[in-house]
């Protein structure tokens, strides 16, 4: 997800880089908690669901946290419905 990426290069401008894993690292934290897997894109409600829960705790990072700009969750949730070919709830 894009915000994989975001977060991960926002760490890396940090004192401790790694190294940066091109969202590995984010995504992979995800998987653990609240990841979006494979048959989440076949269920659009869920896959819609998880996207603004996820997108809605990333915002609070970069709001809170990192004081960037916030993620337009409707505009990522558009990208993928547009990508997908298939409908999802809004």
């Amino acid at each position: 997800m894009p915000y994989h990426k975001m977060l991960d290069a926002i760490r890396e401008e940090g004192v401790q880089k790694i190294g940066t894993t091109g969202g590995h690292r984010t995504s992979y934290i995800d998987s653990i908690r609240t990841g979006i897997r494979v048959v989440d894109l076949l269920d659009r409600e869920v896959l819609c669901r998880k996207l603004k829960e996820n997108i809605g705790q990333t915002n609070e990072l970069l709001k809170k946290v990192y004081d960037r700009q916030e993620l337009d969750v409707d505009k990522i949730i558009a990208e993928y419905r547009n990508s997908t070919g298939r409908s999802m709830p809004t």
